[in-house]
């Protein structure tokens, strides 16, 4: 069994791996790079579908590398333990106490009742929402027979990856649900990442990596040739399988230069509180783009202005981020909450 096995869960075998907290803070400073374009340059600069979704998909492959070990059995009390303190709490914590602020900034109109009911129905993150249960689903299925897995698991994760694109009833973007069933397949991905590990690190040797990376750029190519718009959710594009293989490919390639490049403090630093950064994700580049305006200083077609509004979203961040990992540290000095 893994160590911890939630958001958090990055001890392997007894230690800490430097390389997913690399890859997790690869993963989240790029959505911090969608997010800032979005709000400082009014919408998106470079196109969604050449980064966003794969970095997305990249954190339900490390859930799966970090599941439980190679063989072994998964604790569905364990697990559900894990999910519900390590990703659920945090959720309806966060959730609410930024629902003030974001209800004044969006100025949406919705009543508190309203914006009550959207955190109920796990619909104020979706992502958070999407890996809690797809990370419960995914313990269910591990609950099946050793010989029986073998082969169910692998068949439920194509099944519901394919299924999902045709769910368009309401019921299933409750927790996102949708998405979470076509996210299955990811976590299942980086569970066979994990127990090939070494053969596929060994495999990766510089002439294959060019030629993944190659490959990645070329379906790249393809996707925005046929104009397809490759989103993640349960209606990516109009190719289920492009967008499949597209993300694996990048996952992998994530992986590999996260193991290549894990010693950059900050980005580890990043991974490390990967869960709170994302919270922050919205609010942090938001206000950032608002102070740059206020300033005299707006986008105005100056793309480079875009990384350092993106700076000042990551300092808010971490810092709000070091505000939470001190109240956390003393609510666990007080025997008020366990380990997350």
């Amino acid at each position: 069994m893994s160590g911890d096995v939630s958001f958090y869960g990055d001890r392997v075998g007894g230690g800490r791996k430097a390389w997913i907290d690399a890859a997790r803070g690869y993963a989240m400073l790029a959505i911090y790079l969608f997010h800032t374009e979005t709000y400082y340059a009014g919408g998106t600069v470079i196109d969604y579908g050449l980064y966003v979704d794969n970095a997305l998909s990249c954190f339900f492959v490390i859930s799966g590398y970090l599941f439980c070990s190679p063989g072994s059995d998964v604790s569905l009390r364990r697990k559900l333990r894990s999910v519900a303190r390590g990703i659920v709490l945090p959720y309806f914590v966060f959730t609410l106490l930024l629902a003030l602020p974001k209800h004044l900034f969006h100025g949406s109109g919705e009543s508190a009742a309203d914006v009550l009911l959207t955190i109920v129905k796990g619909q104020a993150s979706w992502f958070v929402a999407a890996l809690a249960v797809a990370e419960v689903m995914f313990a269910l299925m591990m609950q099946l027979p050793s010989a029986v897995r073998r082969v169910a698991v692998p068949v439920i994760c194509v099944a519901g990856y394919a299924a999902s694109f045709f769910l368009t009833f309401e019921v299933m973007f409750v927790w996102y649900a949708c998405v979470a069933l076509m996210s299955l397949i990811f976590i299942y991905a980086g569970m066979l990442y994990r127990t090939f590990e070494r053969r596929i690190d060994a495999a990766m040797r510089p002439a294959v990596f060019a030629a993944c990376a190659a490959l990645l750029v070329a379906l790249k190519w393809y996707e925005w040739r046929m104009g397809w718009e490759m989103i993640y959710g349960p209606y990516c594009g109009e190719s289920a399988a492009v967008f499949l293989v597209d993300n694996i490919i990048a996952s992998l390639l994530i992986l590999s230069l996260a193991k290549r490049f894990d010693g950059l403090r900050l980005v580890n630093l990043v991974g490390r509180n990967s869960l709170v950064w994302y919270f922050f994700a919205g609010a942090s580049p938001a206000l950032s783009a608002t102070l740059f305006g206020l300033a005299g200083l707006p986008y105005a077609g100056r793309y480079f202005m875009v990384l350092p509004v993106m700076a000042a979203a990551c300092c808010m961040s971490a810092a709000g981020t070091a505000v939470v990992n001190r109240v956390k540290r003393r609510l666990k000095r007080a025997g008020r909450v366990g380990d997350a």
